[in-house]
Protein backbone atom coordinates (compact mmCIF):
# COMPACT_ATOMS: atom_id res chain seq x y z
CA UNK A 1 0.00 0.00 0.00
CA UNK A 2 1.27 3.11 -1.15
CA UNK A 3 -0.21 6.49 0.47
CA UNK A 4 0.80 9.79 -0.56
CA UNK A 5 -0.07 13.28 1.94
CA UNK A 6 -1.43 15.91 -0.72
CA UNK A 7 1.68 17.62 -2.62
CA UNK A 8 -0.23 20.53 -4.02
CA UNK A 9 3.16 21.97 -5.53
CA UNK A 10 3.76 19.14 -7.42
CA UNK A 11 2.40 18.05 -10.77
CA UNK A 12 -0.01 14.82 -10.88
CA UNK A 13 3.07 13.78 -13.64
CA UNK A 14 5.56 13.04 -10.71
CA UNK A 15 3.05 10.88 -8.64
CA UNK A 16 2.44 8.92 -11.50
CA UNK A 17 6.03 8.64 -12.21
CA UNK A 18 6.68 7.86 -8.03
CA UNK A 19 4.41 5.03 -8.44
CA UNK A 20 5.63 3.61 -11.41
CA UNK A 21 8.85 3.85 -9.41
CA UNK A 22 7.50 2.18 -6.45
CA UNK A 23 5.79 -0.90 -8.26
CA UNK A 24 9.31 -1.22 -10.03
CA UNK A 25 11.42 -1.20 -7.18
CA UNK A 26 9.61 -3.66 -5.12
CA UNK A 27 9.12 -5.65 -7.98
CA UNK A 28 5.64 -6.20 -7.89
CA UNK A 29 3.95 -8.51 -10.22
CA UNK A 30 0.74 -6.94 -11.52
CA UNK A 31 -0.63 -5.36 -9.00
CA UNK A 32 -3.93 -3.96 -8.75
CA UNK A 33 -4.07 -0.34 -8.36
CA UNK A 34 -6.21 1.34 -5.90
CA UNK A 35 -6.76 5.48 -6.23
CA UNK A 36 -8.99 7.29 -3.91
CA UNK A 37 -10.15 11.06 -4.99
CA UNK A 38 -7.16 12.51 -6.38
CA UNK A 39 -5.10 9.59 -6.30
CA UNK A 40 -7.46 8.14 -8.85
CA UNK A 41 -5.34 10.45 -11.72
CA UNK A 42 -1.86 9.24 -10.73
CA UNK A 43 -3.12 5.19 -10.97
CA UNK A 44 -4.75 6.58 -14.07
CA UNK A 45 -1.26 8.12 -15.66
CA UNK A 46 0.39 5.49 -14.24
CA UNK A 47 -1.50 3.21 -16.19
CA UNK A 48 -1.66 5.19 -19.58
CA UNK A 49 2.25 5.56 -19.43
CA UNK A 50 2.70 1.75 -17.91
CA UNK A 51 0.29 -0.58 -19.35
CA UNK A 52 1.84 -3.60 -18.14
CA UNK A 53 2.56 -2.42 -14.67
CA UNK A 54 -0.73 -2.91 -13.31
CA UNK A 55 -3.48 -6.15 -13.81
CA UNK A 56 -5.89 -3.69 -12.89
CA UNK A 57 -7.36 -0.22 -11.74
CA UNK A 58 -9.74 0.52 -8.78
CA UNK A 59 -10.57 4.11 -8.93
CA UNK A 60 -13.05 5.47 -5.85
CA UNK A 61 -14.40 8.93 -6.55
CA UNK A 62 -12.34 10.14 -8.56
CA UNK A 63 -11.76 13.77 -9.15
CA UNK A 64 -9.09 16.48 -9.67
CA UNK A 65 -8.02 19.57 -7.88
CA UNK A 66 -6.60 22.26 -9.74
CA UNK A 67 -9.27 24.13 -11.11
CA UNK A 68 -9.57 23.92 -15.24
CA UNK A 69 -8.30 27.71 -15.60
CA UNK A 70 -4.85 26.71 -14.14
CA UNK A 71 -1.90 25.81 -15.51
CA UNK A 72 -1.43 22.61 -13.90
CA UNK A 73 -5.26 21.76 -14.86
CA UNK A 74 -4.26 23.02 -18.40
CA UNK A 75 -1.57 20.72 -18.31
CA UNK A 76 -4.08 17.49 -17.24
CA UNK A 77 -6.40 18.10 -19.58
CA UNK A 78 -3.65 18.19 -22.67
Amino acid sequence: MLSLEPRPDVPYQVDGQDLVAFVETLGLESPVVVGEGVGCVTALLAAIWQPHLARGLVLVAPRSQPPAASLPGRGLRE
